[in-house]
């Protein structure tokens, strides 16, 4: 199932897939909250006393399990869906 697009046409599916389909973890749940408020990775990081380099890992792991691909895919996704994390 490609979430992406699909998710895109549909937001209400959104809420489903993520508690059903998609293994997104806590840690990557708070980073997507934080992406949806404009925050970049060093803030991300400051603010959850990570490092840059996890929040990185973070986006690509998130990117990766909604099959999201393209320049600042995860901050498009998670402003489009912002109400719903």
């Amino acid at each position: 199932m490609r979430a992406g697009p699909y998710v895109e046409c549909q937001p209400s599916l959104f809420t489903y897939v993520m508690k059903s389909h998609l293994p997104i973890s806590k840690a990557e749940m708070r980073v997507l909250r934080l992406i949806s408020k404009n925050r970049s990775s060093d803030q991300i990081a400051t603010e959850l006393g990570l490092k840059p380099k996890t929040v990185e890992n973070h986006r690509y792991n998130i990117a990766r399990k909604l099959d999201l691909s393209g320049n600042n895919c995860v901050l498009r996704y998670a402003l489009q869906h912002k109400d719903e994390l």
